[in-house]
């Protein structure tokens, strides 16, 4: 282990921030009444959570900055010369991030009573420190919107069905229980399975796709389209904005889809359209009736419409 001079001399060579402009001999004092540690890899330096007296100047090695947990992927690598833990001591509140080495390292643990002493005798320092703190701050606001907006475009995708982009039975799962004063429109892909096996499951996506996207067009923005999977697109009307019935909602659902022409390649001298019809079953919401009750109505009313011959539109009793 180097003497508390050898590491000063160190310090001043590195070139660290939290030195800069500030004498050389008032740093080898100050680092006299302060102790070396050195960690192995993979030991944590400050832990998430937790208070945090201390400042870590690194002198060799690396240490690396981890928001979650210290074996989650870092969000900082530390050089020598560089400072952890300045935020945390200097507030005294818990810890936001794992602090662990990377390497084999060593490092100056300077005291929170120290480091304001410090900045008492020098003005140069409190300001190099002031900085230093301002900038980890700074980082730290932009990792963690980083993480906000990658935690909602997750949170966004987990609740999308992949295919169609359409809400999918995750959602529902969130929201059902939400769910007043709503008609509920059962729509599902006639011949679907002779659609696949004829065109092929490639055809059948692209079928999907576009009576997902007739559908969305239809309807308004307050209104929630869903894929549950299949050829399954339940659609939630909202009656406190509707303007016009949900009967006359799922004919105009069913005409525009009829109207789709729906391109294939299953002959030999090129494309091909394809016909797409859709039933449709309707329930409006009785008083207090749960989502189970109002689904299991439309579902019934959509087996009459599939009975009845297809492509046309039965409302649930």
């Amino acid at each position: 282990m180097a003497t508390q001079g050898d590491l000063s001399s160190e310090i001043i060579q590195l070139q660290s921030e939290l030195f800069e402009d500030v004498d050389a001999t008032l740093v080898e004092q100050w680092l006299r009444s302060c102790k070396t540690l050195e960690f192995n890899t993979g030991d944590i330096v400050i832990a998430q959570g937790e208070a945090n007296p201390s400042v870590y100047l690194l002198v060799e090695g690396a240490l690396t900055v981890h928001i979650t947990s210290e074996h989650s992927s870092s969000v900082a690598v530390l050089k020598p010369g560089d400072v952890a833990g300045e935020v945390s001591a200097l507030s005294g509140r818990e810890t936001s991030a794992w602090v662990t080495a990377r390497t084999k390292s060593r490092a100056i643990e300077v005291p929170r009573t120290l480091l304001l002493e410090w900045a008492e005798g020098s003005h140069q320092f409190a300001l190099n420190l002031l900085q230093l703190s301002n900038t980890r701050l700074h980082d730290s606001n932009a990792v963690s919107r980083s993480i906000h907006a990658n935690a909602e475009v997750l949170k966004a995708k987990a609740m999308t069905d992949s295919l169609t982009g359409l809400l999918n039975r995750h959602w529902l799962e969130i929201n059902q229980d939400r769910f007043r004063g709503i008609s509920l429109i059962a729509v599902d892909i006639d011949h679907f399975k002779q659609i696949n096996d004829l065109h092929g499951h490639p055809t059948g996506d692209q079928v999907i796709r576009t009576v997902a996207q007739t559908l969305r067009q239809c309807t308004r923005p307050h209104d929630a389209v869903m894929r549950l999977g299949g050829e399954e697109f339940p659609v939630v009307v909202d009656l406190s904005r509707a303007d016009s019935s949900p009967m006359e909602l799922a004919e105009r659902l069913r005409t525009a889809v009829e109207r789709l022409q729906v391109e294939t390649s299953t002959t030999s001298d090129g494309q091909s359209s394809l016909q797409v019809r859709i039933s449709l079953g309707v329930a409006t919401q009785k008083h207090a009736e749960a989502w189970e009750g109002l689904m299991e109505r439309a579902d019934q009313a959509l087996y009459a419409a599939k009975q009845g011959g297809r492509n046309q539109v039965v409302q649930a009793p």
